[in-house]
């Protein structure tokens, strides 16, 4: 089986509360708010040094 992986990378959190959305809504989108690498004011998460540690190395030729 062929599959596709589409990874989706959120920079920062999102500040739900700041979008004015119905409470439902509002509810439905917090499962997504806080899927980044640095929170909503853009400090880092644990994660981001991960990442950054990551996008530090070198690129390599694929055999």
């Amino acid at each position: 089986m062929e599959a596709p992986l589409w990874v989706m990378l959120i920079f920062a959190d999102f500040d739900v509360a700041s979008f004015g959305l119905p409470p439902d809504r509002e509810a439905s989108l917090s499962a997504f708010a806080f899927m980044g690498i640095v929170d909503s004011e853009l400090q880092p998460k644990p994660s981001f040094s991960v990442w950054e540690e990551i996008l530090s190395r070198p690129l390599e030729a694929a055999p």
